[in-house]
Formats: structure tokens, C-alpha cells, sequence
């Protein structure tokens, strides 16, 4: 291995892992059990449109962890996608899930309804090392 390269054997398995806070900014936001993401209020999702659907939640995310926000499996059945999004450290906006409609009418809905889910995504903060030959 080169240099400051660690293999995954040297990792520790017994740590505690890295805390995501994440605030309800309002009475209908679902807070994200396994990962799942929820629709914060009934909306309507227009016949071949993309439309962004509101979670009312904010996440804060340390340092090496990041989400993506992939489809869940229920609304392909539906003609529905999602736009695969990104969670991370420098994210401080509320989160929204965009879905595009390619069923035959529109789509309508409830609060509560499961949208997208999150997948981790583990960042190893590289460090830079200068192999530069010095010329003297």
C-alpha cells in the first residue's frame, strides 16, 4: 500500500456511529425510519411533469457521511421515478424529492406517503502528499 492507505482490515468495527441530527420543520414532517423518506404534505404529481415534493426536513450530516436520495421500488410500479439527489455536510436547505410522472393521469399524494429512501454514502476525506522530486 502507498502512502496514508488503510486497508479495510485496520478499520474498527466497534465504533459508534457518526450522528445525523435531523430537525422537523413542521407537525406533518415523518421522521426517516429505515431510511425512508416521506411526503410532508398531500400533493398532486401532474401526468408527464416533474414535480419537487417537500419532506419538511432538514438534515445536518458530519463530516464523511453523505446520503443519496434513490427511488424505492413501490413507485416504479406507479410509472414514477425520482431524481436521485444528495445529502451531505455542506447541505442546509430543507430536502425535496423530485418526481417525474410517466403514468397515464396524475398522481395524487397523501401526507405520509413513502417517496424516496437514503442511501449512505461513507466519504473518506483523502489526504494530500506532495511526491514532487525537489530540485535543488
Amino acid at each position: 500500500m502507498g502512502y496514508n492507505q488503510v486497508s479495510m482490515a485496520d478499520k474498527k468495527t466497534d465504533q459508534v456511529p457518526p450522528l445525523v441530527l435531523v430537525n422537523r420543520m413542521s407537525e406533518e414532517a415523518v421522521f426517516p425510519s429505515g431510511f425512508i423518506l416521506s411526503t410532508a404534505k398531500p400533493i398532486s404529481v401532474p401526468y408527464r411533469q416533474k414535480t419537487k415534493v417537500p419532506t419538511d426536513l432538514r438534515f445536518t450530516v458530519p463530516f464523511g457521511v453523505s446520503f443519496q436520495i434513490v427511488p424505492i421500488p413501490d413507485l416504479a410500479q406507479k410509472s414514477i421515478s425520482v431524481s436521485e439527489g444528495y445529502i451531505g455536510p455542506c447541505t442546509d436547505a430543507p430536502v425535496t424529492v423530485t418526481m417525474h410522472n410517466y403514468s397515464g393521469s396524475h398522481i395524487e399524494l397523501k401526507a405520509g406517503d413513502q417517496i424516496a429512501q437514503l442511501k449512505i454514502s461513507d466519504i473518506i476525506a483523502p489526504e494530500f502528499v506532495d511526491v514532487t522530486p525537489r530540485i535543488d
